[in-house]
């Protein structure tokens, strides 16, 4: 299929060059014939304020976008845009065909304004102004008119906005002074009639009711701390008298044993007993101070099961008792046990009973001290819960003129805060429309100004010649082939069914003038004059496509710039 759509489309190259040709010169002249459009664009940078917002701030806060929409719509109004109209004598060739409002249209629609992408927040934003027109002088002198109108409205804007802004302040200002003089008389009034009972003294008693409460907390403090060594004592002095009776038993077997006259102890001391007592005695301490889940109670806690269980192994085995790997140390267990684990290693049971019982007074008079301790605290206490109750009396007491006076006081501050807050309002106000009068306030200057523009935009004519002479070639294509299947013709072998056996080819056979068949392998140039005549048409068409395109190729460069004449 494709060898036969190449074929007819070499048959009929005359007829597709020739359709290609009228249909890329009709093309051309409609494409040269429309008329050239030109666009000027202008840049205004928007200056930002030239004194500093900490000494002025303004009072045109109106997000840029906003504003600018809004000075577009007030410029691209209808009377702004028919006096420019006017001015350069905009669009003469359809004040016969349209209306007014549809010329201010079709201005309104030529142009066009737009924030410029990419600034950043270093940098000041600038917008453009875009316009597009047949001349490309006028349109120049329209955009950078444009820019003018941009300029002047923005100021006179930004201007009328801050005056406003200060007579609307001003008047509100005058409104809250009043409020504050009559709030001031009713004030003094109010404290000349109820001199004496006014609450003068309420921020005294107040900072001693605190006191009183930080010392009753430390009154409580105290009594928790004395019971938590009171508890402390107690079960330290529980562990010293079984330590004690441990010791007495010991001495005790020992002398029955001597009595026996065997000259020998029959049971050793085991050092892991007194190493259990010690433990037994700091888990209970630590318990009195923290809860079971306690890192420090849980260690000891294991260290009492391990000693528990060496001091069942040594008594069920009978051997001679080891000591633990990890005695308690002497941090947890106290001097006077270690001199007592000491003492009984050395087999001097006497000196370490004397040292037992010394240390059980020293722990009594220690829960007496203690008990001393919390009955003064308890004293203490309340004693200050006493003098808080006073002090609260004293409070209660208070002249009920407190809440009227705290009324009128209140309503007092609130006037005379909103009269501050509002004078200093209208100062800034005054400030800022001063700033805006001598424009050193935000507003746009002309960055760019629009230049005579040396091309048109629109209508791109290579672009558009090249499109038509592409769709004309296809479309002389499409007519070359269509004429040429309307023929019927098999124009190959390659277009018979695979199945079709193939029984003989005929030759290329060319006829003479006479009509008489001519050699069939005759060289070209002895050729008949029928084929010279179909070799020179394809030989025409040939060249003719070669000069359109030479044609195209030499406007394009002329039209970019590449080649002058």
């Amino acid at each position: 299929m494709p060898l036969s759509i190449l074929r007819a489309l070499w048959k009929r190259g005359v007829l597709i060059a020739l359709c290609w040709l009228l249909i890329s010169i009709a093309g051309a002249a409609v494409i040269y014939s429309l008329p050239a459009v030109y666009q000027a664009r202008t840049i205004i940078l928007i200056e930002r304020q030239r004194i500093p917002e900490r000494y002025v701030v303004s009072t045109v806060n109106e997000d840029l976008s906003n504003r600018l929409n809004r000075i577009s719509q007030q410029i691209l109004s209808y009377e702004p845009l028919l006096r420019l109209i006017e001015e350069f004598n905009l669009y003469e060739d359809m004040k016969g065909r349209l209306v007014q409002e549809e010329i201010v249209q079709r201005m309104r629609d030529d142009i066009k304004v737009s924030l410029i992408e990419g600034w950043t927040h270093t940098s000041a934003p600038a917008f453009q102004i875009v316009f597009e027109g047949e001349d490309p002088n006028v349109v120049a002198q329209v955009t950078n008119r444009l820019a003018t109108l941009f300029i002047d409205e923005n100021l006179r804007t930004r201007a009328n906005q801050a005056l406003g802004t200060t007579e609307f302040l001003t008047n509100q200002l005058e409104e809250y002074r009043q409020d504050v003089e009559r709030q001031e008389s009713l004030m003094t009034d109010y404290r000349t009639r109820n001199s004496g009972e006014l609450p003068e003294q309420r921020s005294v008693l107040l900072a001693e009711l605190n006191r009183l409460e930080r010392e009753a907390q430390s009154s409580d403090s105290d009594i928790q701390r004395a019971h938590q060594n009171r508890i402390m004592y107690e079960s330290a002095l529980e562990s010293a008298k079984g330590t004690l009776q441990m010791i007495e038993q010991m001495a005790s077997e020992q002398a029955r044993s001597q009595a026996r006259g065997d000259g020998s102890f029959g049971t050793q001391v085991d050092p892991n007993m007194l190493e259990l007592r010690r433990a037994e005695e700091m888990l209970m301490q630590l318990e009195a101070r923290y809860s079971e889940k306690h890192p420090e109670v849980l260690r000891m806690q294991t260290t009492v099961n391990r000693l528990r269980r060496l001091v069942k192994e040594n008594a069920s085995s009978g051997a001679a008792p080891e000591k633990a790997a990890d005695p308690i140390s002497s941090e947890e267990t106290g001097e006077s046990d270690l001199a007592a684990l000491a003492l009984l290693a050395d087999g001097n049971y006497a000196q370490a009973i004397v040292r037992e019982r010394e240390r059980i007074q020293n722990l009594q008079a220690q829960i007496e001290l203690a008990d001393q301790q919390i009955e003064t605290a308890k004293a203490r206490r309340a004693a200050v819960l006493g003098r808080t109750s006073q002090v609260d009396s004293r409070l209660g007491r208070m002249p009920l003129h407190e809440q009227e006076l705290s009324k009128v006081t209140r309503d007092y501050e609130i006037s005379m805060e909103n009269y501050r807050s509002l004078l200093e309002k209208r100062i800034e106000a005054e400030l800022a429309s001063e700033m805006e009068t001598r424009q050193k306030a935000e507003k746009f200057s002309v960055l760019d100004p629009a230049r005579l523009p040396q091309r048109p935009v629109r209508p791109d004519r290579v672009l558009l010649l090249a499109i038509t002479m592409g769709a004309g070639l296809l479309a002389s294509c499409l007519i070359g082939f269509g004429v040429e299947l309307k023929n019927n013709v098999l124009l190959g072998e390659w277009e018979l069914p695979p199945n079709v056996a193939l029984l003989g080819q005929v030759p290329f056979i060319q006829f003479d003038a006479d009509g008489g068949a001519a050699d069939v392998g005759a060289a070209d140039s002895d050729a008949p004059p029928m084929r010279r005549s179909w070799l020179s048409k394809k030989l025409l068409a040939a060249v003719a496509v070669l000069v359109i395109l030479a044609a195209g190729a030499v406007g394009v460069a002329v039209y970019k710039g590449w080649l002058s004449f």
